[in-house]
């Protein structure tokens, strides 16, 4: 009889597990949270070093990858709940994860990244034929675009070669390329190695994006822990631009706390390296006016869009309107 009973509850298990749906998200563990090295960014680290999340019950591990693009694998193997990054790794990411949503707009590059000729190049140098680096298949690629053809050139004048932003400091001191694309803070570490910048995002307004990115599964089953967060973005945003100078040291201290635990030197930054020069934080009210339907992200999104497509980067076209959702937002 109990082993009756026992073979009624195993095959009733056995049913119920079939039934449920598999998840990988974890109801209680740290929401994780990858990120490039950008400012942009940084009031995510406000809102947990200020325990604004705390005080919903958030957890967050926040990890900053050298590699945008192992970034973003990592992000549709399921490695991260979300990752903060530009507009253009979504619509790349749509490749293996189609039902992705970017739900907070974080800020503009208006000037932070740049375009940075290497030591020996002279200024009056033609540019056809040289060797631009950039992180291919992401928004550098359109920033050369817009610059070459500003010069009436197009990618057919020149090489492009597959470098991360971080590394392109490095990189430019081999003499490997001619030209790097790469952003603030590395921009200054290539300056001091005797680049000269003659570039900047200043003058391709509205084509950097930046925000943070969810998959639909982790959002489905932590909605409420994923909108607290984004409450307090904002508020730890709204504080920073009041508290410039302590919000500054904040984030400095929080990075080298990082930098400490991983072993990870690029996150040694000094106070001076946390600057939003060139970068235009979004407001929540703006937030609000971008992401709607019909609004300025979705124009810039077909850009990328059509852009990638045309260069082979992805052949199914992701739904720009299921890209963008809003319904996070404070």
């Amino acid at each position: 009889m109990k082993r009756a009973a026992f073979l009624l509850l195993f095959l009733l298990l056995a049913c119920e597990e079939k039934i449920a749906p598999a998840t990988t998200v974890k109801r209680n563990a740290p929401l994780r949270i990858g990120m490039d090295l950008w400012a942009g960014f940084y009031p995510l680290m406000l809102a947990d070093e200020l325990g604004y999340l705390k005080e919903g019950g958030v957890r967050v591990e926040i990890k900053i990858p050298a590699d945008t693009s192992g970034m973003v694998r990592d992000f549709t193997a399921n490695r991260f709940d979300g990752i903060c990054c530009s507009l253009a790794d979504v619509v790349i990411a749509t490749r293996d994860t189609p039902d992705l949503k970017m739900t907070l707009f974080s800020d503009m590059s208006e000037g932070a990244d740049h375009l940075i000729a290497c030591p020996g190049l002279a200024a009056d140098a033609p540019l056809k034929g040289l060797r631009f680096s950039t992180h291919t298949g992401s928004f550098g690629e359109l920033f050369i675009a817009d610059f070459l053809k500003k010069k009436g050139l197009t990618f057919k004048d020149i090489s492009l070669v597959h470098v991360d932003a971080a590394d392109a400091p490095e990189v430019m001191k081999s003499g490997k390329v001619d030209v790097v694309h790469t952003w603030s803070p590395y921009s200054e570490k290539a300056v001091e190695a005797g680049g000269r910048i003659i570039a900047n995002s200043k003058e391709c307004p509205g084509l950097i994006c930046d925000g943070l990115i969810l998959r639909q599964e982790t959002l489905n089953v932590r909605q409420a822990e994923w909108r607290h967060l984004h409450a307090s973005w904002y508020r730890a945003l709204d504080w920073w631009q009041k508290n410039p100078d302590t919000g500054n040291k904040v984030i400095l201290a929080y990075l080298t706390k990082m930098a400490k635990t991983s072993g990870d030197t690029r996150l040694m930054l000094k106070l001076e390296d946390i600057s939003t020069d060139g970068i235009r934080l979004i407001s929540l009210a703006e937030a609000r006016k971008a992401m709607k339907d019909g609004g300025s992200l979705e124009s810039t999104s077909r850009i990328y869009v059509d852009h990638f497509n045309a260069t082979g980067h992805i052949t199914r076209l992701p739904e720009v309107k299921n890209m963008i959702d809003d319904t996070l937002l404070p």
